[in-house]
């Protein structure tokens, strides 16, 4: 049976505050889809922790919630690392903008534009990045649907793929075991689109060509 909101809200605190957080990260007046983004981001956490044995620690900041608008990596606002033993391996951002290979591929590109960055709702980079991450720093991009999920969807999330790398035969990624060890795309980031809508799996096959993981998830 679906959660209510307040009760997605419980659990997704109860989660965060299990790796460190001492307050409510989530504003009162949260969207349905930016509640649906924190309990992916939860996900993540948690599915890290448990096949990667990387360890979410919560990094405070000014800010009373996490980051709910598209920019830079802005180190006002909370957000994880991801810890293996006593090293900061990763760290775990919502709503940050990467820099794609339109940009860094283009040597005559006089400046950053606002057609060289996209949005991405959950990243996973290497500790110490910041800024807008280019193409190459971006180790897992989430896309979070709360909505029924339609065609247009998969054209961005291909659009994303690549933006992110090219299609190349088996590369190795970070992770031994989740997301995936390997991905048909260098450099070699995992991307996640994940929906409350189940026809969202109507396209899996086609998004494994490109290394992109359609996912059927629900509060």
């Amino acid at each position: 049976m679906a959660l209510t909101s307040g009760q997605a809200k419980t659990r997704i605190n109860r989660i965060i505050k299990g790796y460190g957080a001492r307050r409510n990260l989530l504003g009162r007046r949260l969207t349905g889809g930016k509640l649906y983004e924190a309990w992916i981001l939860a996900e993540v956490l948690d599915s890290l922790r448990i096949h990667e044995s990387l360890a979410p620690a919560f990094v405070g900041s000014n800010m009373l919630t996490l980051k709910s608008s598209p920019g830079p990596i802005n180190a006002s606002y909370p957000h994880f690392v991801l810890m293996k033993g006593s090293v900061k391996e990763f760290e775990v951002w919502t709503d940050v903008e990467f820099i794609g290979q339109t940009f860094t591929l283009n040597p005559s590109a006089p400046a950053l534009m606002p057609g060289h960055y996209h949005e991405l709702d959950i990243v996973v980079v290497p500790a110490g990045v910041t800024g807008r991450p280019h193409h190459d720093q971006v180790a897992i991009g989430v896309e979070c649907k709360n909505t029924s999920f339609q065609k247009h969807m998969v054209r961005a999330a291909l659009g994303v793929r690549r933006e992110l790398s090219m299609y190349v035969g088996p590369s190795s990624t970070p992770f031994t075991m989740w997301p995936s060890a390997t991905v048909e795309a260098f450099p070699p980031s995992v991307l996640l689109v994940y929906s409350t809508d189940s026809k969202i799996l109507n396209y899996s096959a086609s998004g494994d060509v490109f290394s992109i993981d359609f996912r059927h998830n629900t509060i």
